[in-house]
């Protein structure tokens, strides 16, 4: 499953740690954005119960995020 969005994307330093509990990108610390950091954080936990691997990688084509989700089948 492929998810795209054409936000400014993530830099690639910062997108491994954007699966950390609380972790929120430095731009992202606003009291005007809210969140907590824990959507991703969550959202993989749940995945990787479910058998499935969950990656992010900035757009080639086009400038935002792709997240792609896999599920492994045994």
């Amino acid at each position: 499953m492929l998810i795209k969005d054409r936000g400014k994307g993530i830099p690639k330093s910062e997108q491994e740690n954007v699966f950390k509990p609380f972790y929120r990108i430095d731009s992202a610390r606003s009291s005007v954005i809210s969140g907590s950091g824990l959507g991703l954080s969550i959202a993989k936990d749940i995945l990787k119960a479910q058998g499935a691997n969950i990656s992010i990688h900035n757009r080639k084509d086009e400038p935002g995020l792709m997240v792609k989700i896999i599920w492994h089948y045994t």
